[in-house]
């Protein structure tokens, strides 16, 4: 549900609020959904403003996706 907020706030271009959210939240586990949600959050943010802690903010979760998606990749081929 979370990402989905991230998402929507995103698609409206409410990156206050996303970033906000994102960030009251962020000590939690993340997800793939999560962590692609704020991927695109901090690549906006990143693109608009140019500030390095969105640009840190956007490798962190780029980096997360990436493990998560190959995590994913694993089990789903451990499951043939």
């Amino acid at each position: 549900m979370l990402s989905c907020a991230i998402a929507i706030h995103c698609d409206r271009g409410h990156h206050a609020v996303a970033e906000t959210l994102e960030r009251q939240f962020a000590g939690q586990a993340i997800d793939l959904k999560l962590g692609l949600a704020c991927l695109r959050l901090y690549t906006a943010l990143f693109t608009l403003t140019g500030d390095e802690e969105h640009h840190a903010r956007r490798e962190f979760y780029r980096a997360a996706v990436g493990s998560l998606e190959d995590e994913h990749h694993q089990h789903a081929v451990a499951l043939r």
